[in-house]
């Protein structure tokens, strides 16, 4: 899939065993590093989100320090989380709401959903690739991973790529 949170409500829904999250924009590629850090440090779908306030900024900060020590990464992931954080905590917030005005259940309220995404990150099973969906290597190196896993294409999600294929 292309993008960020959108593609974690797909992913449950799914009950996707592998996961590509793919994206020509490094900065996005960086914060699904954050995403992970965050999924992994919160067990639940509240303490997800609170992940990402202004409250938690501090702490959050200092668990992306812990996590990623190689420095040229650590500053790459940082800068994604300081220009994503207070949009992402206000999108999630808003889709949050939205489905519990829909009757929508989703990894931002079901804690079950939530689990299950938690624990594709605890098994090594979502990439975050920098590529370009238009052109071959990129979708040539997934394929062989879904190959190495003896798995097949079965959900993929492009966002709003078709804006920028012009």
């Amino acid at each position: 899939g292309v993008g960020t949170n959108q593609n974690y409500e797909f992913v449950a829904w799914a009950k996707s065993d592998i996961v590509f999250m793919l994206d020509f924009d490094q900065l996005i590629v960086d914060l699904h590093g954050v995403y992970e850090v965050a999924f992994l440090g919160a067990k639940t779908p509240d303490q997800f989100i609170q992940f990402w306030s202004k409250r938690n900024e501090k702490s959050a900060r200092s668990t992306l320090r812990e996590r990623f020590s190689e420095p040229k990464k650590l500053k790459q992931v940082l800068k994604a989380f300081k220009l994503a954080r207070r949009a992402t905590y206000g999108k999630l917030r808003r889709v949050k709401r939205r489905h519990a005005r829909k009757n929508i259940t989703s990894y931002l309220n079901d804690q079950t959903q939530y689990d299950y995404i938690v624990n594709l990150f605890r098994t090594g099973r979502v990439f975050p690739v920098r590529g370009d969906l238009t052109a071959t290597t990129t979708m040539r190196r997934i394929a062989e991973e879904l190959t190495r896993f003896k798995r097949h294409l079965g959900v993929i999600y492009v966002s709003n790529c078709e804006q920028y294929f012009a």
